[in-house]
Order: C-alpha cells, then sequence, then structure tokens
C-alpha cells in the first residue's frame, strides 16, 4: 500500500507541474519613437544639379515630356537683382540663356517654368495647351539646433517625449507638429500638421517647440539666409500619413 501511495502522489506531483500556469514576465516598454525631419519644396535640386541641367526634365523629374507633340515654347522666368528675366526656347533643351539665368538667379529666388505646347493624343482638334512649375535652389546648409542633432533629441526627450502617459500611442498612431526656423534662428509657424487623439499632447509637444533656443539658421554658400520648414513626429513611423509630408 505504501508503494501504491507514493506512486499516486508521483502522479500527481507530475500532473500539476505539466499543467502549471505560467504567467510570463512583463517586458519593458519600448521607448516612444520620435524624429525632426526636414520639409522639403516640392522641386529642390541642390547647385550641382541645375549645373548638370540639360532639360526641363532635369529641372522636374515629374515632366512629363511624352505629353508634348510639339512644343510652342519655353520660358524660364528668374530674378536678378530684384528684376525679372524671361528666356526663351521652343524644345524640351534648355538653352544657354536659360541655364545662364537660372545659376546667375538672385539667391534663394523662385525659377518660374512655363511650356506651351501641343499635347500628344488622337483628337481631331488638338487645342495648344501650358503647363507650368517652380523650383528654388536647395541652400546647401540645414538649420541646425544648438549643438547638434543630438543635443536636440536629448532637449526633445527630456521636456516632452519623457513626460508622454504609457499607453497614449498605440498601434499607428502618429503626432505630427510642423514649424519653422526662420532666417534669424527663430522657431515660428508651429502648428499640428493634422490632429491628434490626445490633445494634451499636441499641447505639451507644441508648448515645447516654441520654446526651443534659437537655431543656426540654414544658408547657401554665400551666407544668404532662408527660412525653413521643418515636422516633429511622434509615435508609428509606418503611418501611411508620413507620405502627404514632403520629407527626407
Amino acid at each position: 500500500m505504501p508503494q501504491v501511495k507514493n506512486f499516486l502522489l508521483l502522479t500527481v506531483l507530475l500532473f500539476a507541474t505539466a499543467f502549471k500556469v505560467r504567467i510570463p514576465a512583463p517586458s519593458a516598454p519600448q521607448d516612444l519613437a520620435f524624429e525632426v525631419l526636414r520639409v522639403y519644396p516640392t522641386l529642390a535640386p541642390t547647385h550641382a544639379q541645375l549645373v548638370e541641367a540639360r532639360t526641363l526634365k532635369d529641372l522636374n523629374p515629374h515632366f512629363k515630356s511624352e505629353w508634348v507633340r510639339t512644343y510652342l515654347s519655353t520660358s524660364v522666368s528668374t530674378l536678378h537683382r530684384g528684376k525679372t528675366r524671361i528666356d526663351y526656347g521652343n524644345s524640351a533643351l534648355l538653352t544657354p540663356e536659360q541655364k545662364s539665368a537660372i545659376l546667375s538667379a538672385d539667391t534663394g529666388s523662385e525659377v518660374r517654368v512655363l511650356v506651351q505646347y501641343i499635347p500628344e493624343n488622337n483628337l481631331k482638334h488638338n487645342e495648344p495647351k501650358e503647363m507650368s512649375f517652380t523650383l528654388i535652389q536647395d541652400p546647401g546648409f540645414e538649420a541646425t539646433f544648438p549643438g547638434g542633432k543630438r543635443k536636440l533629441r536629448d532637449y526633445l526627450k527630456k521636456n516632452a517625449i519623457d513626460k508622454i502617459p504609457d499607453g497614449t500611442f498605440e498601434d499607428y498612431d502618429l503626432c505630427a507638429i510642423g514649424f519653422t526656423i526662420n532666417e534669424e534662428g527663430q522657431v515660428v509657424d508651429v502648428q499640428v500638421r493634422w490632429p491628434f487623439k490626445d490633445k494634451s499632447t499636441e499641447e505639451l509637444l507644441v508648448g515645447v517647440l516654441c520654446n526651443m533656443p534659437n537655431w543656426e539658421p540654414g544658408h547657401y554658400a554665400n551666407g544668404t539666409k532662408v527660412k525653413q520648414e521643418f515636422v516633429l513626429t511622434v509615435g508609428n513611423m509606418k503611418n501611411c500619413m508620413l507620405n502627404t509630408i514632403n520629407i527626407k
């Protein structure tokens, strides 16, 4: 009998061990992702790209030359010492005068291209059409936070990110706050790019951006300073809304 009792006891222990409920240890909370990204104009070629440009498509990668059957005229409008200059051509190739005007335009000024053409289609009455685009040369020197990007991350983490309660961001939640660094390095035009579900988080992020110290403004090689747009994104960087912002 003692052997039977021992056998039963061993069986019960084995059964209990096999079906023992194990509660996993809680995982450590993940750091909330955030980035400050530059918002670019739609067309912002570098100086090197403008030097190499030979055609309208070189100026604008989205230009559809296959839409054109015949070029009636192409015009390139630029500013020189504050005065407008217009140079004309009649093909997708930039003329020497157009190329020279683009490269010598006032620093930071817009270049406007207007194309008048007969479209490529099968319509019996093929009316002339126009398409246009503007570009502005990228300055080459981006605005910088005092001490650089690492100091900027430290500032945002300490004053904003670490103060956001756990669980505020779930799944694909994303908050994006835009701001501009003007020619004096001041933070201006701080605004929510799209609404976030938690208004207190929005207010926290907006307040921290508004109170940032002055930056070193963006500028061209000749020293001309320019304003530049940025956006602070917090949350899931795979959110499809990021595609609505021209960031790099």
